[in-house]
């Protein structure tokens, strides 16, 4: 039930609207008089006392806290879950449908690339290179090569 009221004072007709608990619209009534005389939604007086009233209202946070969070985090763990599926699913789809068959088309014919690599193994160095680094506040300043250590 839904009505309308523009003011206290006001003396003129209101219309009422009739609704089932699924939100659809059942009965509709327009220009009815006095339908202030009426109480739609009639509240019950408060039956407890007002040190009652004002103990829960101080430890209804003690009470209900516990089992609103355990609540919270099993949602929270849910949606987590769901996310985490979705991101292995992706990644499954990536490496299963993209990665390992060109990755073994790369292994099939890795002569033929190494051929393409402009740089051989005879054009390497026997010995390896020694370098050391200067670092003033994370950055290299400078790079030397070590000579005969």
């Amino acid at each position: 039930m839904y009505g309308r009221k523009t003011s206290v004072l006001d003396k003129g007709p209101k219309s009422i609207r009739f609704y089932n608990m699924f939100g659809e619209l059942l009965n509709y009534h327009v220009n009815l008089t006095a339908l202030d005389g009426c109480f739609f939604r009639p509240r019950p007086k408060d039956t407890l006392k007002h040190q009652q009233l004002k103990k829960l209202k101080k430890d209804y946070k003690k009470k209900y806290e516990k089992m609103f969070k355990d609540e919270e985090q099993h949602e929270k763990k849910l949606q987590s879950d769901i996310v985490k599926d979705k991101k292995k699913k992706i990644r499954d789809d990536f490496l299963n449908n993209f990665f390992i068959p060109l990755r073994q088309d790369f292994e099939k014919d890795v002569k033929k690339f190494q051929a393409l690599f402009p740089i051989k193994e005879d054009d390497m160095s026997k010995d390896e290179l020694k370098y050391t680094n200067i670092y003033q506040f994370g950055e290299t300043i400078s790079q030397r090569k070590l000579e005969n250590q």
